[in-house]
């Protein structure tokens, strides 16, 4: 029995971008304020609210990026 990726239609190109363009959306303020964060702790200006609002934006991070190496193993297999 297959699952459900094999019997998707392809995403085309179109969809292939918008994918992209949403993953870069959804993670670009992300990497910003974590990256924001790690500069202020090594320079020594620690502010706790941005500290405790780090936290959560690491979480959904990492679930983005996990989502976007599935689309990209479902992408990959659609190809080959």
């Amino acid at each position: 029995m297959a699952d459900a990726d094999s019997r998707a239609e392809p995403l085309g190109f179109g969809g292939l971008m918008a994918s992209m363009a949403l993953f870069v959306v959804i993670g670009t303020p992300l990497v910003y304020l974590i990256w924001k964060v790690i500069n202020d702790l090594l320079t020594g200006h620690v502010v706790a609210s941005r500290l405790l609002l780090a936290v959560p934006a690491l979480v959904v991070l990492w679930l983005v990026l996990k989502a976007m190496a599935r689309s990209i193993r479902r992408w990959e297999g659609r190809v080959g």
